[in-house]
């Protein structure tokens, strides 16, 4: 077996209490879903003082969001948290041109808007695209807010409002506008202030190329007319722009600094998006976060399945993601904290969690077969997902005596993109031992072999992540719903045996008494998995 420990394919499960698992810090992307919940992979997640804004369904189904702190991991409750446009007086403005509603500090609702008119079959009829995001250009007294779409056959429509959604003015604008993008992960950013904060930026996407603006408020009566929109860029700006940051105008900075992600790649522009040049990075990018709002020194960008950080202004990129599943990522960032949300939700605290992630992105395959596997010699059980780590067991590559049992069950891959919860797999040091595997779809569980691993003194058994194995549900009341199967987990009580400890995960509670008669343990059910590829 000593082959298969030199390859990281068999791992070891040093035991532990549950209750005395406390989260410290490490260099490695942490799982951030609330313990016993699960996330929905989504948008990127709103990060304040230090705290990520989780929606999430507890163990028991129910919809909850908190505020997460990303230092200690401990939820609070969350009253209502606008996430849209943020409105003086603690008001809150969602929606936009077919419809939408601003809400008190409470969350009540105090009217609802709907500039475009257009109702139900009418709306449908017009064949519509919502441009976004619904913006708040704060230059004009008052400010105003933006939103707009765009029609089949009729051009595109901006409406404005200066008194908070409460009345409208509806502009054609002199280009048509696109949000829809042909990679379906994307929605464009049709929308965002120049870096300078004295004009609005408008992206049109690739029917109207280049980056554009409304004329200076000096020269339209102080007021936003989209239907004067010139050209911004001398040529350079890249086609088809999905996504636009920008990084205010500073004394370090005076043109500001402007990225902009195409499907070429990533641009740079820093003189108010004049002339734009391609970044250093040359592959394609998912997303991109500046590090610090406040400065554009370290930037940090979701591509290739995996996340890369630079930190000299975009000169040079490495990888950061160490403890992340190969997947794609939407970022989300506060004075150095980053989240990641794609396969599973996920945190790094410090900048520091370099290195290469786990395993590569399966595409249009959402389910896989979890093999066991039995070694008589050990007494140990095995189980994969993996086809290739399969081939190799079955081959002998992991030494003579591993035999498949029979017994398997179905779980979802990690691109599976419903609400789920994702697998931690870890081993022991090849050379100390134990000799063994462990699975958990555990928050706390997760973290606290993430600790170990750092915290185990040298010459003693240590925690090494394997990474991410698959998706499963999680169980309600000890109870599997929606139609997924409980998977049980059964410990040999190696640690008080004096034994290397094993685990075997069984869908069959048949299997689990003989064990028993043995000295094993039944911890319950785990986790819960599909019955079968849909």
């Amino acid at each position: 077996m000593t082959r298969l420990c030199a390859i990281r394919m068999l791992y070891a499960l040093w035991t532990f209490s549950a209750a005395a698992l406390v989260l410290a810090a490490s260099p490695v992307w942490q799982p951030l879903c609330p313990s016993g919940g699960t996330c929905a992979s989504a948008s990127a997640v709103p990060i304040e003082d230090g705290r990520a804004l989780i929606d999430f369904n507890d163990s028991t189904g129910r919809a909850r969001r908190q505020w997460v702190a990303l230092d200690t991991f401990a939820g609070a409750e969350s009253g209502f948290v606008c996430t849209s446009v943020k409105l003086p007086a603690s008001r809150c403005a969602a929606g936009g041109a077919t419809g939408g509603a601003v809400f008190d500090a409470t969350g009540s609702v105090l009217y609802t808007f709907n500039p475009s008119g257009l109702e139900g079959m009418e709306l449908a009829a017009s064949n519509y695209e919502l441009l976004s995001p619904t913006i708040l250009f704060d230059k004009t007294v008052p400010p105003t807010l933006v939103s707009g779409f765009n029609t089949g056959g009729g051009g595109t429509r901006l409406f404005l409002s200066q008194d908070e959604g409460r009345t409208w003015e509806m502009q054609r604008s002199n280009l048509t506008l696109w949000n829809l993008y042909l990679d379906p992960t994307h929605s464009r950013t049709n929308f965002i202030a120049s870096p300078d904060g004295n004009r609005l930026w408008v992206n049109p996407g690739p029917v109207s190329p280049g980056l554009w603006q409304p004329p200076a408020l000096a020269d339209s009566g102080g007021h936003l007319d989209f239907t004067r929109l010139t050209r911004v860029d001398d040529g350079s700006y890249p086609s088809d722009v999905f996504q636009l940051r920008t990084l205010a105008s500073s004394a370090a900075l005076p043109g500001g600094y402007a990225v902009a992600l195409a499907r070429n790649g990533m641009y740079v522009s820093i003189d108010q998006g004049v002339s734009w040049r391609h970044s250093t990075f040359a592959a394609a990018a998912d997303d991109f976060v500046f590090a610090d709002a406040s400065s554009g020194t370290t930037q940090v960008i979701a591509s290739r399945e995996s996340v890369w950080v630079s930190r000299d202004v975009g000169q040079t990129w490495t990888a950061l993601a160490h403890g992340l599943p190969a997947g794609l990522y939407t970022l989300s960032a506060d004075h150095g904290m980053l989240v990641a949300n794609g396969p599973g939700l996920f945190a790094c605290r410090g900048l520091d969690c370099d290195g290469p992630g786990f395993g590569k992105v399966v595409i249009d395959l959402y389910f896989g077969q979890v093999t066991e596997f039995y070694h008589p010699g050990l007494d140990h059980y095995f189980i994969t997902a993996d086809q290739g780590e399969k081939f190799f067991v079955r081959s002998g590559g992991a030494g003579a005596g591993w035999t498949e049992t029979g017994q398997s069950f179905w779980a979802w891959t990690l691109q599976w993109p419903l609400s789920s919860a994702i697998v931690c797999r870890f081993y022991g040091d090849p050379a100390l031992g134990p000799n063994s595997h462990f699975y958990s779809a555990s928050t706390d569980e997760c973290r606290g072999l993430l600790k170990r691993e750092t915290l185990a003194p040298d010459g003693l058994p240590r925690w090494h992540s394997e990474g991410y194995a698959f998706k499963v549900a999680l169980p309600a009341s000890f109870r599997c719903s929606g139609g997924t199967l409980p998977v049980w987990r059964v410990y040999n009580n190696g640690y008080t045996r004096g034994i290397d400890s094993n685990h075997r995960y069984v869908l069959d509670t048949a299997l689990i008494q003989p064990l028993q008669a043995r000295g094993w343990i039944s911890e319950g059910i785990v986790f819960c998995v599909p019955a079968g590829p849909m």
